[in-house]
């Protein structure tokens, strides 16, 4: 991730499969606006997971499983609830490798099965990031320049 050198560890990297499911949820389930003024924001905290308080609410912030009581290793998803104009509940899949963040996929949970099968696709991606992440990146996502 050469090209990458010059941001500040931790990396919050957008892969090619987040970036499908954000064409694919803005604008039909989740507006720009919202994803400037709540998505985003929530995102980049994640340069200060080790510290920041919200990753502590399970209302937030969780391990993704891939069935009841299975974890995914170092996958993780971040939880928003009511969002949109439908009111869905928006996860956002992420795998931790190397101290840096990949942000894998989003959905609406309808269900727990749902959930599982998404944190099943996430161990599968996390698999293909750690063989050759460059492969699955389309950019970084990183906060005001100060």
């Amino acid at each position: 991730m050469q090209c990458y050198s010059d941001l500040k560890p931790p990396r919050i990297f957008i892969t090619s499969w987040a970036l499908d499911s954000y064409l694919e949820l803005v604008p039909r389930e989740v507006s720009a606006e919202e994803y400037w003024s709540t998505l985003r924001p929530d995102i980049l905290r994640l340069t200060n997971r080790t510290t920041d308080p919200e990753f502590n609410n399970s209302l937030f912030w969780g391990p993704a499983q891939s069935g009841q009581h299975k974890d995914v290793p170092c996958a993780f998803k971040m939880k928003w609830h009511n969002m949109g104009h439908s009111k869905i509940q928006l996860r956002l899949g992420i795998i931790e490798h190397k101290g840096d963040y990949f942000l894998c996929h989003a959905w609406s949970k309808t269900s727990s099965h749902l959930d599982y099968r998404k944190g099943a696709q996430l161990a599968k991606r996390r698999k293909l990031i750690i063989e050759n992440p460059c492969d699955h990146i389309k950019g970084a996502l990183h906060g005001p320049s100060t």
